[in-house]
């Protein structure tokens, strides 16, 4: 599907316009691009009421949209891109609120702000479990659970459900990264086992969770929807995701001050809360850039980075000083090799190595 046409069906579900039939294309897509149900949440957010219920006539509305597409188009024009066809998605809405909460989001979209380009067929297939409810990763693949959840799993994951999925409720755990997709069931809560303490319970939302057994930290991304996350054999009240948001649990107290490498412990001894933001290297979101074939990331630490590159490229990486852990780094890298990686990252940051055999020595 072109990135018109999926503009098209986000402004008519808006305005309340959109057919069954354009409904479950629009969903088709949102499973196929995570990332634009991030935008289009984003958007449902901002449409607002309409302009007649602020006592505007519909001449004085359509003439108030009128200005604001000359902004928008002027904006775009200097960047020199093609905004013809964009104005017809825009007039499609029954108001002209409706269509004004989507200027934004369309300038930002001919620069590629929200829309991933490409098909993540190409590199996620399906897989089968390898026994009854387990289902194991060597490269990002994805599944479709029994109640119609679909998760996406990064390489080196593992999801097991539970003998009892969907009876009762829907519990699995999760041992790795992966995304989730879960089909709405308010009389089956989904209930995701995060590492060693952590709990996930939805009733229909997306979310990326990223918990790797030899990580210092476990993390969990609300892409949209609401979840409540807890930790194991904890009587505080639950920490409650809004969309947009991530919550990081670091496992001991050198993880959360200076992520240094470490066992995970037993359980957390901080957390923080942070609102998702686009890389501004590619104006995507970095905590799903696994499923596009990339690895993303926006402000981490060369510690945090350490332990992705390990895992993609089968290596030890020893830093010789603890300072050079905490360089904090942004980039994206789609199919280079460590070596170009790491060429990349001496641009900004002032570091050498070595590689010899599989592992990789980090010094000043």
């Amino acid at each position: 599907m072109n990135e018109s046409r999926i503009w098209l069906l986000i402004a008519r579900k808006i305005s309340n316009e959109a057919t069954d039939e354009e409904l479950a294309e629009l969903d088709t897509s949102f499973k196929a691009n995570p990332g634009l149900q991030y935008a289009f949440s984003i958007i449902d957010e901002m449409k607002g009421p309409s302009a007649q219920d602020y006592g505007f006539s519909e001449k004085e509305e359509n003439n108030l949209v009128e200005k604001k597409l000359a902004q928008v188009e002027m904006i775009l024009q200097a960047k020199g891109k093609e905004t013809q066809g964009r104005r017809s998605i825009i007039r499609l809405g029954k108001t002209g609120w409706v269509a004004a909460s989507l200027l934004l989001l369309i300038a930002f979209s001919v620069a590629g702000y929200f829309y991933t380009k490409g098909d993540h067929s190409q590199h996620i297939a399906q897989i089968t479990p390898k026994t009854e409810g387990v289902y194991v990763a060597d490269t990002p693949t994805s599944i479709t659970l029994q109640d119609g959840t679909q998760v996406w799993l990064n390489s080196g994951s593992t999801l097991e459900c539970a003998k009892d999925f969907n009876k009762r409720d829907r519990r699995v755990a999760l041992s790795g990264e992966a995304y989730f997709d879960v089909k709405h069931d308010a009389d089956k809560p989904f209930i995701l086992q995060a590492g060693p303490f952590m709990k996930v319970r939805v009733l229909g939302t997306t979310f990326n969770v990223k918990a790797y057994p030899n990580d210092p930290y476990i993390e969990t991304s609300l892409i949209s929807g609401r979840i409540a996350v807890k930790l194991k054999d904890d009587r505080a009240d639950p920490i409650i995701l809004k969309p947009h948001e991530k919550v990081t649990f670091y496992l001991d107290d050198s993880a959360a001050s200076e992520n240094t490498q470490g066992k995970q412990a037993e359980n957390p001894v901080n957390y923080h809360i942070n609102a998702i933001t686009p890389n501004p290297v590619d104006q995507h979101i970095s905590e799903l850039s696994w499923m596009r074939g990339e690895l993303a990331f926006n402000d981490i630490s060369f510690m945090e980075l350490a332990y992705d590159l390990e895992r993609m490229y089968h290596v030890k990486i020893v830093f010789k000083e603890d300072m050079l852990k905490n360089y904090h780094l942004t980039g994206v890298f789609k199919a280079e090799n460590l070596s170009e990686v790491l060429h990349a990252l001496q641009v900004t940051t002032p570091f050498q190595y070595e590689i010899s055999n599989q592992e990789v020595i980090i010094y000043r």
